[in-house]
């Protein structure tokens, strides 16, 4: 039943089966939705909308999770933001995530995440403080941080840390775990493995560059004369 348990909890509203079904004393709740924030008991702010959105929420504060399975494994984490199917899935303790479009941070644990678009950062797990923007943007990092992907696809095989891909295919199409890279522009760093602190700015920038280091180009097709090219200017 929605609603089940309620003691001396106030403003809350809970609309499907069992939706908020053990909330005590919670308060400002909605839940909406089979199983929607159904094992909440004392957790305020939280609006769980879809099939098992927030179900597991017990004592998180200030969450909105709207989508099926949305933010569904939350128990205590608060100030998170889920919106899509899956949206969050993992998320547990952890807090400070937003996460927009299906799959987007599934897995993730981490904390101060933002990813935005379908499966954007979808396999991170402990990584924290990475922004994913756009279809499969930031798809592979698992466990690093403080990465920025903004574009469909931009890094969606780099696992590194400390990268920012700026544009379409950016760092995107080689599997490695270069860090420290800077590309901004479509397709820009696309063959980067092992390379670190690059910087490629224009479309098709160090596109050959693979396990070189230290590189600038800046320009439209701008590379390096070699694909393990150190310390040189395009």
């Amino acid at each position: 039943y929605a609603l089940g348990a309620v003691t001396t909890g106030s403003s809350n509203i809970g609309i499907g089966y069992h939706a908020l079904n053990v909330m005590t004393t919670a308060t400002n709740n909605i839940g909406i939705g089979h199983d929607a924030l159904r094992y909440n008991t004392t957790a305020s702010n939280n609006i769980g909308m879809g099939y098992q959105a927030g179900h597991q929420m017990t004592t998180g504060d200030n969450n909105v999770a709207i989508g099926s399975y949305a933010m569904d494994a939350n128990t205590t984490a608060t100030n998170n933001v889920a919106i899509g199917a899956h949206a969050l899935g993992a998320t547990q303790t952890t807090g400070q995530c937003t996460a927009v479009g299906t799959n987007a941070l599934k897995l993730s644990t981490g904390a101060a995440n933002t990813a935005l678009g379908f499966n954007a950062c979808d396999a991170m797990t402990t990584g924290s403080n990475n922004i994913g923007i756009g279809y499969d943007a930031l798809s592979a990092v698992s466990t690093n941080s403080y990465c920025v992907a903004v574009g469909s696809s931009a890094m969606n095989r780099n696992t590194g840390q400390n990268n920012t891909a700026i544009g379409a295919s950016a760092l995107g199409g080689a599997t490695g775990a270069g860090h420290s890279n800077t590309m901004i522009g479509h397709a820009a760093g696309l063959a980067v493995t092992s390379g670190n602190y690059n910087t490629g700015l224009g479309v098709y920038a160090c596109h050959t560059n693979i396990t070189g280091s230290y590189n600038v180009c800046i320009g439209y097709d701008t590379k390096t004369d070699a694909t393990s090219t150190n310390y040189a200017i395009a």
